[in-house]
This record gives structure tokens, sequence and C-alpha cells, in this order.
């Protein structure tokens, strides 16, 4: 690439330019001051150009990161110490939500997931929240990117079978292949091949899709199936006919081959008709009446025996804990074990138009490969325990929107849902792991602190603690703050090197001057006096070059 003359004269004249400006300056240094003070002022001034762009920038740095968290997450979070849910958080949130300098307040649970897509797998943090009140308190709803907001909590209204079309007639375009994520959440055990996920057509026929280009599979290269391409291969002669195994002698004595397997169902009845092994014993009869009195060593079933015992006056009756309390009405409240218990319908089918909405970053859809409209699978390890261990939960969901905030930590591992389907998922019931708190004025940090610990406080709720994001991001801002001071006393330096150029400066006008000091002594100056009249264009030079350079 070549360009243009007229660009090539322009950046000419720039450079031209700027040469002459800077001969300017020196010259007009120059007639107000010796060569030596001009070169002084301007080593001053770029000392302190450095210094304040240097720390202008890292002030900036630190301004950004601190708007970009506070967007993300409010000013102030309560959650409790060990970081486990808590309940009865909508009066904890309605309460502080009431104090003036709050100005909303958003309930949120999250837990750590893996989230699968036909083409990748990726870590991530899941928090579920409640689109209207986290509006409120974030500005996640002004950083999507693509998608809307408003299908987080109207996921029907989303062009979703056009999206799909539109995806599928690309991939089929590209040569790929589509994936048919399952639509419904359910446990899953884990497979033989990790990477494959539902419905993937791997090549080798086994997938949802059209089987019929893979019979026509490259000789030097594509997967051709055993059972049908061997038989046809020995009808061509290429290969070998198949060889029928020799059959195993069968011994005439009992005594066999070591090693060698045979079934103990024909085997011990043989060996016992030759005498080989000695006949089966009989199981003894159970004497009558053996399961009413007790022998000593005879089983009894609990289910039949414990009534019967009770019914007899041998054992006492059964007795209701005293920490159970027993309510027959049919609207008591479910104890908060059942409603983790109540939480498995995470695990209940819903079809295609029901699966959960999903809001993701774009650094996180750029990993996975997501496009918007595409069924993704979040996976946590918080299950259910079967006889063959603890199995992973697996929620079906839709990609509704991707958001951009700037962050890459955030972007690249945060996703959003609805609240009631991320308190199912984690099986933590009707509970959350914290309240997001935005101010009126984020400006006055501590008087709104500390009202809100004075309301939890009054609410009763001393295990909740309050977190500004100050104190949660104290780690990153102490970095910066010793980086700060790093660069201030390093650019100091360069400063310093300029005084020191000052006073050489001095120094060499002392010697210069001469003559002249010889004069104004011989007529009646002081030494105070000469010296002061050099310490003067020392501060004039410092002065001139600190105010040019800021």
């Amino acid at each position: 690439f070549i360009p243009p003359v007229a660009d090539i004269a322009g950046m000419l004249g720039l450079v031209t330019l700027a040469v002459g400006l800077l001969g300017l300056g020196f010259a007009l240094l120059a007639a107000l001051f010796n060569l030596l003070s001009a070169i002084i002022i301007l080593s001053v001034a770029q000392g302190c150009m450095a210094l304040v762009v240097v720390l202008s920038l890292m002030t900036g740095l630190e301004q950004d990161l601190q708007s970009k968290i506070i967007e993300q997450q409010a000013e102030l979070r309560i959650s409790r110490e060990d970081g486990a849910p808590f309940d009865d958080f909508d009066a904890v949130a309605a309460a502080v939500a009431r104090l003036p300098e709050v100005a909303a307040a958003s309930s949120y649970a999250e837990g750590e997931v893996m989230l699968r897509s036909p083409y990748n797998r990726q870590g991530g943090l899941l928090v579920g929240i409640r689109p209207a009140a986290h509006a409120a308190a974030s500005n996640l709803d002004e950083s999507i990117q693509t998608g809307d907001y408003g299908f987080l909590s109207d996921p029907d209204a989303g062009p979703w079978e056009a999206l799909e079309r539109l995806e599928a007639a690309r991939i089929e375009a590209a040569g790929g292949v589509r994936v048919q994520a399952d639509a419904a959440s359910v446990d899953v055990e884990p497979a033989d091949e990790p990477d494959a996920l539902p419905g993937v057509l791997d090549g080798d026929g086994d997938g949802d899709g059209d089987d019929g280009d893979a019979a026509d599979a490259s000789d030097d290269g594509g997967w051709e199936d055993p059972s049908l391409e061997i038989p046809r291969l020995r009808e061509e002669g290429a290969i070998p006919p198949a060889v029928a195994p020799a059959l195993a002698p069968v011994a005439e004595d009992a005594e066999d081959e070591e090693g060698a397997w045979e079934d103990p169902s024909v085997e011990i009845p043989r060996l016992r008709e030759a005498g080989v092994i000695p006949a089966a014993i009989p199981a003894a009869t159970p004497p009558e009446g053996a399961g009413e009195d007790d022998d000593g060593g005879a089983w009894e079933d609990p289910a039949v025996e414990i009534p019967r015992l009770r019914d007899a006056g041998t054992i006492p009756p059964a007795v209701t804990p005293v920490d159970a309390p027993v309510d027959d009405s049919p609207d008591s409240p479910e104890e908060p074990a059942e409603a983790v218990e109540a939480s498995d319908d995470a695990d209940e089918p819903e079809s295609a138009a029901a699966l959960v909405p999903l809001l993701i970053g774009a650094e996180l859809a750029e990993v996975l490969g997501v496009p918007l409209g595409a069924r993704v699978q979040v996976i946590t390890p918080i299950g259910r325990i079967t006889p063959m261990g603890q199995v992973p939960s697996v929620l079906a969901v839709r990609v509704v929107g991707v958001f951009f905030s700037g962050s890459y930590t955030h972007d690249g591992r945060s996703v959003y849902a609805p609240l009631d389907r991320v308190q199912a998922l984690l099986r933590i019931g009707d509970r959350v792991h914290g309240i997001d708190v935005k101010l009126v004025d984020g400006d006055r940090l501590e008087p709104a602190l500390d009202a809100v610990r004075r309301t939890l406080v009054g609410l009763g709720r001393p295990e909740l603690r309050v977190e500004s994001w100050r104190s949660r991001h104290r780690n990153l801002f102490s970095a910066m703050f010793l980086e700060k001071v790093a660069m201030f006393v390093g650019l100091l330096f360069v400063v310093l090197v300029a005084a020191f150029g000052i006073l050489a400066t001095n120094l060499m006008s002392v010697l210069d001057k001469a003559q002249e000091i010889a004069i104004l002594k011989a007529m009646g100056s002081s030494d105070r006096r000469i010296a002061r009249v050099f310490m003067i264009e020392g501060l004039v030079v410092g002065i001139v070059g600190s105010l040019a350079g800021i």
C-alpha cells in the first residue's frame, strides 16, 4: 500500500512545523535567558509533564475501574459472613430500600457452574436476579449489546424460531454440524465421552442429522462401519474369509483345563451326580410359631412385631418428638428442608418454548461460540444422590441477550438468569446469597453504610454483614495505589535531575559573571545580595519550567 502524495506532503509539513516551533521556543528562551538556562527550563518542563501525565493516567484508570465496578455491582452488598444463603430476604430488602440514602435494592443468588455449548465448554458464575429490581440497582440493562433485557422476564417474546433457522442455514452452508441441545433440565450420568453432547452428529452416524453423506466418505480419511465394510470386502475377495474358531475339547472326567470357565448351573449338578462334591444340604424348615417367640436367633419382621408388641403392652407406644410440631391444617407452610427438596423441579422436563432465558457476557459468548438464540447447557455439581453416586444437575437455557460492560473479568465469567430458576438449580429453596444496594449519592458511602448496618440490627439480623465496593475490591485498589506511589517516586527522580541542572547552571553563571561580581563588590554590594541575584535566577528557571510542564 502506497499512501497518496498529499498524505506524504501533509506529514512532512507537520514535522517541519514541529521543528520550527521547537526552534522558535529555543530562540525565545535564549533571548530571555542564556542557552544553558533554556535547556534547563526545557528539562524541568519535560520532567513535570511526565509526572503529571503518568499520575493523570493512573488516576483515570482507577476511576474507570471504579465506575465499571459500580455499574456491575451496587455500592453496598448484604450477605452472610460465611457466604451461605439466607431466607426472609424480601423483608430485609424492603427495609433497606426505604432508607433515604438508598436508591434501590436487588436480591441475588449465585453459584459456580460450567457452561457447555456445541463447540466448547467454560466455567462461569451463574447469578439469579429479578430483572426489574436488578435493573434499578445496576446498569446491566444498559449494557446489552445484542438481544433485549426484557427477554429475561418474557422469553417467549423473542424471535427464537427464526434465529434457529438462520443458525441452521449458516451451519449447513459452512459444512458443519448442528447440535440439538436438550430442551429438558435433567440429571445426567457422566457420559463415556465427556466431549459429546446429546444429539451431536460426530461423524459416526449416531446423531440426529442425515447419515446419507457419511456412507460416501472419502477413502483416505472417511469413517466406515466395520459391520458393513468387512462382509463387503470379503465378498469382493479383498480380505480372506472368516475362520471359524476351533471348539474347545470337552473333558470326559470332572477335571478341566486350568483356567477354563464353566457354567456353575451346569457343572455343579454334574459334579454332584459324579460324587466329586457332596450333595446339597436342604434348608432347615422353621418350626411352627418360630415368628411368635424369641428363640434367640430367629429373625422377625420389625414392621409386624413392633406394632404387635405395642398392642400387647410389652413396649411403650410411639412418642411424637417435641421439636417436631404437628400442624394438620392444609395451608401450613413447608419447612425449609422441604423447600430445598421442592427445588427438584429444576429436573422436570420442559418444552423447547420454555427454555430458561440467559444473559451472557460478550467474552464468554465468544469463547463458547454461541450467538443470540442459541441453546446452552448449564451444569452444576450440586445434584441428586443416587445409588451410582452424586449426579450433577443440568439446566437447558437459551441465550436471550449478550451484554458488554468493558470489564474482561465480568464479561468473560458472569451469566444471568431468573432468580427462581437459579434457586431451583442450586437447590437452596427460597433463599438468596445476598442483596445489592444502590445508593443515591455514591460519594456518601460511609453514612449510608452505617445506616444500613443500623437497619439490619433493628431487624434482628446480626448475622448479615454489609460490605462496600471498596472493601470488596480492597486488594485491587491497594495494588493500584502502590503502583501510583512507585510511579510518582520514579518520575520524581527525573525532576530531581532537572533541579541539579538548575544548580549547575547557577554555578556556571557565577563563573561566567566573575568580572561583574567583582564590580558589584567594588561598588559596595555584599555577598548576600549578590547570592540573592543568582538564587532568584534559579527560582525563575524552576518556576517557568514547572509551569511549562504542567
